[in-house]
């Protein structure tokens, strides 16, 4: 992927996208309380996943050129689905389920927008 490669440090698109990939599951609080991830998922699986779900979001055929404008909005979502899957999920089936919940909410809402 683009982003993997790109070698402008101050590159608004793909700086983001790098540091979406890069996190891992560490123990975090959550309501004064630790708790340990039982998952993890390596860059490659990391980015494969901000990558079909950006596609989706954007609903372009290809985002191999990340300095697209067009995908601003989807970076943007992106960094959404960080806090909202990663943060919440504690287990590889949770994770998982918002994953699919977060993509299918975001295409209703896209289908629902193109219709009017």
């Amino acid at each position: 992927m683009h982003f993997c490669d790109c070698e402008d440090q101050q590159c608004s698109v793909c700086e983001p996208m790098k540091n979406a990939t890069e996190r891992r599951f560490y123990p975090v609080e959550r309501e004064a309380e630790q708790t340990n991830r039982t998952f993890t998922l390596t860059r490659k699986e990391r980015g494969e996943v901000i990558y079909e779900m950006t596609m989706q979001i954007a609903d372009s055929p290809d985002l191999t050129d990340m300095h697209n404008p067009r995908t601003e909005h989807a970076i943007r979502h992106a960094k959404c689905f960080e806090h909202y899957a990663y943060n919440k999920a504690n287990v590889v089936e949770e994770y998982d389920n918002l994953i699919e919940n977060y993509v299918l909410c975001r295409g209703r809402l896209l289908a629902r927008h193109r219709s009017l």
